[in-house]
């Protein structure tokens, strides 16, 4: 799998994009992960992440914006679950 992030960048970008305001905000699943671990905790989490994430990609401001996303967006569909 070419260009996948790692999980700390994963986690970094992850908080940059999540606009958390209350607890049925959509960007809420973006909290929901350990600290410096940016692996879903379930499947229903990563589809979460995934629903919120996809739902960014027509509002992205420049290139690079949208390729950080792309990327996370790999990082989140691939990565293996957090073992719990």
């Amino acid at each position: 799998m070419a260009n996948i992030i790692t999980k700390e960048r994963a986690f970094a970008l992850a908080s940059q994009w999540a606009s958390f305001m209350h607890a049925t905000d959509p960007g809420q699943c973006l909290y929901a992960f350990y600290t410096n671990d940016g692996r879903p905790l379930t499947e229903e989490h990563r589809m979460q992440c995934l629903r919120w994430l996809r739902s960014k990609q027509t509002s992205t401001r420049s290139d690079r914006e949208y390729d950080e996303l792309m990327k996370l967006i790999r990082f989140m569909a691939n990565t293996p679950l957090r073992p719990q």
